[in-house]
């Protein structure tokens, strides 16, 4: 009988490891990656100029009634909301196109690696767990690069944002507040480790 794998604790390796894998497959299709960094960065910047032009639009059009720049500064908002919704169509396909090719390149290395493989080695193993670390393994790290880290790079690059447009606005408010920063993740660390004592 085949063993049973399931039943076993497998011991994964550290996470710099296993990326080193990933690494031909990511060079390989570079410019797809470059494509999609390049849309995720501007669809975050296009996030920037919105909150200032409806701030102009209300201190410097409304509140002095200046009604013949009304149409112009609509027109900006507009046009800056429609090329933020399209990069954002287009990150979301080159994200995605470039996570499959990745994926798809892992997938063919390991079935070029198994097919070659002695009789004496599948009838050890199970088929289903064979199929099962080639398509759900594979799987994963297809949630790791569409998922997890886009969204750090999108959040990270509107949070140096935000912070860059706080101290532009007001430096006396800003201040206070990146001071603050720290304590609801000390807080938090600190009930955890009161949590796991």
């Amino acid at each position: 009988m085949p063993d049973d794998h399931f039943n076993k604790k497998i011991q994964y390796g550290s996470l710099s490891n296993n990326l080193k894998y990933l690494y031909p497959s990511i060079i390989k299709h570079w410019r797809i990656g470059l494509t999609s960094v390049t849309l995720l960065i501007l669809a975050a910047v296009l996030t920037y100029p919105q909150p200032m032009i409806i701030r102009y639009l209300i201190d410097e059009v409304l509140l002095p009634k200046k009604i013949e720049t009304l149409m112009p500064v609509i027109i900006l908002i507009v046009i800056i909301g429609i090329s933020s919704f399209l990069t954002g169509l287009l990150k979301q396909y080159y994200n995605t196109r470039f996570a499959q090719e990745v994926m798809l390149d892992l997938q063919e290395k390991l079935i070029a690696k198994i097919m070659p493989l002695p009789k004496l080695f599948f009838d050890k193993n199970r088929s289903g767990y064979l199929m099962s670390r080639i398509s759900n393994d594979v799987q994963g790290i297809n949630w790791f690069i569409s998922g997890t880290v886009v969204n750090l790079l999108i959040e990270g690059i509107r949070f140096i944002g935000g912070i860059g447009f706080l101290f532009y606005l007001e430096w006396r408010i800003a201040l206070p507040v990146v001071l603050t920063l720290p304590i609801p993740f000390l807080t938090t660390r600190f009930l955890l480790n009161e949590t796991t004592l």
